[in-house]
């Protein structure tokens, strides 16, 4: 007596095999004109589309998407024009400064004029002698106790931005620490360390810790390569 052999009954089609061939046959709907008529997609909005007419939709959706990112880019490129005149703008005045003083008006100006700062806060140690530190209110001692908020800033040797601690603030800002909403710290150093500028704003969105610090660390150069003939 013959045993009858069982009917090999085929694995189901899952959808990734579906697409998986369209991808490794692009000429499938080529070859089967008649399909593209008759094939249906669901609409968002509702009712059926053609494959060609969602084939035209989802290129315009990718077309805006495009205009969209290039949109944005040039927005990222005017921005970034526009700071590196104002950069350009604080290195001349640098240039032609002759002393500490010119220093100091020249950083206060830019950043209040050129970059909206609504407060700016420089502090620079001062090395041994106690008379500048009379004439001048932003020279500090380096063994200040209050400079020890601001470790983890000269560890990292790179500018931040965002909400600043209570205790920086006030060393900072003093009687304007509560209207400080965000702020950037920027380290000042070369051969040693200068000291830093915060930027202060009183908006709270202003300086935010995603932002992108290259800028900054520019002008944390340019301002430290300033101060050199007249800190050393």
């Amino acid at each position: 007596m013959t045993e009858k052999k069982g009917i090999k009954k085929s694995k189901p089609l899952k959808e990734q095999d579906v697409v998986d061939y369209l991808k490794n046959n692009p000429n499938f709907f080529s070859d089967h004109e008649d399909l593209i008529a008759d094939l249906e997609i669901p609409h968002s909005c509702g009712g059926a589309i053609s494959l060609i007419e969602r084939q035209i939709e989802v290129l315009k959706e990718k077309n805006r998407a495009y205009r969209q990112k290039l949109k944005e880019i040039v927005e990222i490129a005017r921005e970034n024009d526009t700071l590196n005149d104002k950069l350009h703008r604080l290195t001349l005045e640098l240039i032609a400064a002759t002393d500490l003083d010119d220093v100091l008006l020249a950083v206060q100006d830019v950043l209040r004029n050129e970059f909206g700062a609504d407060l700016v806060s420089i502090r620079l140690f001062a090395k041994d002698s106690e008379e500048d530190t009379e004439i001048h209110p932003e020279l500090v001692p380096s063994s200040d106790p209050g400079l020890k908020a601001f470790e983890s800033l000269f560890n990292s040797r790179r500018p931040i931005c965002g909400r600043l601690k209570k205790e920086q603030l006030t060393y900072l800002f003093r009687d304007n620490a509560a209207r400080i909403g965000s702020a950037a710290l920027i380290p000042l150093e070369s051969e040693r360390r200068y000291g830093l500028i915060s930027i202060g704003s009183f908006d709270a969105t202003k300086y935010m810790p995603n932002m992108g610090t290259i800028f900054l660390r520019h002008m944390s150069s340019t301002v430290s390569q300033a101060l050199k003939p007249f800190m050393s």
